[in-house]
């Protein structure tokens, strides 16, 4: 079901926002200052964007991954109701990244301290994800030819 194309970018998409959301993650664990030393905000200030305690780059990696792992299980084989799954899965980080992002531009008013949130790229790799699963979904579906012929008419007797 998923073309290669789409494949490709779903791969791409789930990468660079693991890579992306991974480190962000690492930089509020490990690092003093979380990721107010880092090139990407997550907040502004002080203000840390948490929900439920934990900074918001933790649940996109658990989205990125789970993303990961499901086009690498579904590379060979795939079927309707993957693509249904990676679609629902990129519509649901792009709700969730789409809306932090804004809560931090609009909200923060992260623009006007000359940072751009890291959401807002988790949003773009989300929808690269959530595209590529729709056009794979609206794409045609290939002819399956049989692989046994069909049954000969009986001898009259």
């Amino acid at each position: 079901m998923f073309t290669s194309l789409s494949k490709k970018l779903i791969l791409f998409g789930a990468i660079a926002g693991t890579i992306l959301s991974g480190y962000l993650s690492y930089q509020n664990y490990f690092i003093a200052g979380g990721c107010q030393k880092s090139w990407l905000s997550c907040g502004v200030g002080n203000t840390k964007v948490l929900i439920f305690g934990q900074p918001t780059c933790v649940y996109g990696l658990a989205f990125f991954i789970i993303a990961l792992v499901l086009m690498l299980a579904w590379w060979k084989k795939s079927s309707r109701a993957s693509v249904l799954t990676m679609m629902l899965l990129g519509l649901a980080g792009v709700l969730f990244a789409g809306s932090v992002g804004l809560y931090e531009i609009i909200g923060l008013k992260a623009l006007e301290q000359g940072s751009m949130p890291a959401c807002v790229y988790g949003f773009v790799f989300f929808a690269v994800i959530l595209i590529a699963a729709a056009q794979s979904w609206m794409a045609k579906p290939t002819a399956i030819t049989p692989t046994t012929p069909p049954p000969t008419e009986l001898p009259k007797v």
